[in-house]
């Protein structure tokens, strides 16, 4: 496909769409006079909503090539992805051709070299030190930046977009671009890249190219896709997707979207939520563990050692442990600062017996409710309850009414029916249990996560004490027991007694 061509189309398509250089934009305006380009270079800074909360915060900046036309797509975009949990909120940078008259000159800054003396191209160096020497640190100046930066680009600036990673991979950290025009001169980045490739191992950026399954070849893409695996070393993280029926125009979004999620890959601010969290375990009786949420890139070993890139998926319904052990979780982002790891000691130990029939091992369970202003879990043993009662059937601890923060205290027998695993889950602002003389789990602070244990017990009746602390004003609170059983691993599904 003729360049030219393909970069007068893309104009064609922006400007039917009525985003031009004179349009209101959103954000605030800004601009800088470049040395470099010996121009003033006006920008549009959108600032997320996130800016103004907390003036502690500091943000990841994605600059926009033709920041004209992509104005509201990328943002909307990008959005999304972090909506959806896929990438942090960022500032927007969008930086507007330069236009002489009607013309604009983004073939002048987007190409690496001049074809047949053609007046006007190869400006792309002089762009690169603008970007570099002049806008990043304005930018980052001024406004409240952590230092990560990301650029995209479509179509020429597609092409600038993969020139500045073959240039410089650290200047950013990620490099996005749709369907660019990589066969520009004879293919000269993939060349450049050929040649460069081979040396980056200690580059720690991502690269993503889209493009069209039908002219991906004619593009110059598939080259540099060739160039990638055979000369890219393996610690660099790349992708290329080829897309189907889409135009050098309509795939944009698709390619936005899927690289802004390959960009931040492993991206993800909630905690690895898995029960149980700890507890007992036969030799050879395995247990399912039930995954709240999931995050992309969590691989996970049983037997304590290192998880790498090929451990297997921390996935739903995946992840069984085989028997005692150390449960080790690790991340493995497109980002270092992405990495998270957790790990869970599940120890071996023989099923816990019940406790003999006597007086003294009273049936059913009682509760008592105490309120107050203590801000953690107080001490029950030297408090007055507020009201007490027996536990029946239908019994629904959040309906005790208190005006306070609130704590509970369910103690007596509880009926395990058949041998097997137990697993105890508590959520709560507080929370303690104990079952026989064996202590569960004690945690005074748990910021609304809920803790969990197992535990193998045998057939009978079990003295039990529960502790549950409700602060002022959050949401309910919940105590379950469940059970495996011997035609279902699903345990939470198996609930012997509910709070």
């Amino acid at each position: 496909m003729n360049t030219k061509v393909s970069s007068t189309l893309l104009i064609l398509c922006m400007l039917a769409t009525g985003y031009t250089h004179g349009q209101d934009w959103p954000g605030q305006r800004d601009s800088i006079y470049s040395n470099v380009l010996k121009e003033q270079r006006r920008i549009q800074v959108i600032l997320p909503k996130e800016y103004s909360s907390n003036t502690e915060n500091k943000f990841e900046v994605l600059y926009v090539l033709d920041g004209e036309w992509y104005m509201e797509q990328i943002p909307f975009i990008y959005r999304f992805a972090a909506s959806s949990g896929y990438a942090p909120p960022n500032i927007f940078v969008l930086i507007p051709n330069t236009y002489e008259g009607k013309t604009n000159l983004r073939d002048r800054d987007f190409s690496p070299t001049s074809i047949n003396n053609a007046p006007g191209l190869g400006g792309a160096d002089n762009f690169h030190a603008f970007l570099k020497d002049e806008l990043i640190p304005f930018v980052e100046n001024k406004y409240r930046t952590n230092g990560k930066r990301s650029l995209v680009g479509s179509s020429f600036s597609g092409l600038f977009s993969v020139y500045a990673f073959v240039k410089d991979p650290k200047l950013f950290n990620s490099f996005v671009a749709s369907d660019p025009n990589l066969n520009w001169d004879n293919n000269y980045v993939t060349k450049m890249a050929a040649e460069k490739l081979p040396g980056y191992t200690d580059v720690s950026s991502t690269l993503f190219i889209a493009g069209l399954t039908s002219s991906y070849a004619g593009m110059g893409i598939a080259a540099m896709d060739s160039a990638l695996k055979s000369k890219a070393p393996t610690s660099l993280r790349w992708k290329f997707i080829p897309y189907e029926d889409e135009t050098h125009y309509s795939v944009q979004h698709k390619a936005f979207y899927d690289g802004f999620r390959f960009s931040h890959f492993g991206y993800d601010t909630r905690e690895a939520q898995y029960h149980p969290m700890k507890g007992i375990l036969e030799a050879g009786k395995p247990l399912k563990l039930l995954l709240m949420n999931e995050s992309p890139g969590l691989r996970f070993t049983t037997d304590g050692s290192e998880p790498t890139s090929s451990s297997p998926l921390f996935k739903r319904d995946q992840v069984i442990l085989t028997g005692p052990g150390l449960l080790k979780i690790k991340s493995f982002p497109n980002r270092t600062e992405y990495v998270r790891a957790y790990e869970s000691n599940f120890v071996a130990g023989a099923p816990l017996s019940p406790g003999k029939k006597s007086k003294s091992l009273k049936a059913g369970l009682s509760y008592s409710v105490y309120e107050g202003g203590w801000n953690t879990f107080p001490s029950i043993n030297k408090l007055k309850p507020l009201h007490s009662g027996k536990i029946a059937d239908g019994f629904d601890i959040n309906s005790l009414k208190v005006q306070e923060n609130a704590a509970y205290l369910v103690e007596g027998t509880v009926e395990i029916p058949e041998d097997g695993y137990y697993i105890f889950a508590a959520m709560a602002g507080g929370s303690k249990a104990i079952i026989g003389d064996h202590l569960l789990f004690d945690e005074n602070n748990t910021q609304g996560r809920m803790q969990s244990y197992v535990i193998p017990l045998k057939k009978g009746p079990y003295p039990i004490r529960i502790e549950l602390f409700k602060p002022k004003d959050t949401g309910e609170i919940h105590f379950i027991i469940a059970r495996t059983t011997a035609s279902n691993d699903r345990w939470w599904e198996t609930q012997i007694f509910r709070l």
